[in-house]
């Protein structure tokens, strides 16, 4: 009985798709279908092209950072260096003026000395 009814169903929807107004939904469906498939390859395409201009700002930056880090630790060698020179010529002076050439006490002058 069920094996009847579905294939007077299916004549039914068989013969309803044959007519010139089945034709129509026909072709209705498929240009819908058609529709729906161009607009989901156009997303995917645009997804796919904001994603790779989006990798390439990152390695963009990625590299500005790096090319940074390097003249901060450039900029950092060099101001360590100024510090070095800087507290020889200082431990230069106190040597040359010696302990009688200032009237500030030893001990304060000892303490001044271990601030760095």
């Amino acid at each position: 009985m069920l094996g009847l009814v579905a294939k007077l169903g299916l004549g039914a929807v068989w013969e309803a798709l044959r007519s010139p107004l089945g034709r129509i939904v026909i072709l209705g469906v498929a240009f819908l279908a058609w529709t729906w498939w161009s607009r989901y390859d156009a997303a995917q395409e645009a997804r796919a092209e904001v994603r790779a201009e989006y990798a390439a700002e990152v390695a963009q930056q990625r590299e500005q950072a790096v090319q940074l880090a390097a003249e901060a630790r450039e900029r950092a060698d060099e101001a360590d260096a100024e510090l070095a020179r800087l507290r020889e010529l200082r431990d230069d002076l106190v040597q040359s003026l010696g302990p009688d050439a200032c009237d500030i006490p030893d001990d304060v002058r000892e303490r001044l000395r271990d601030i760095r």
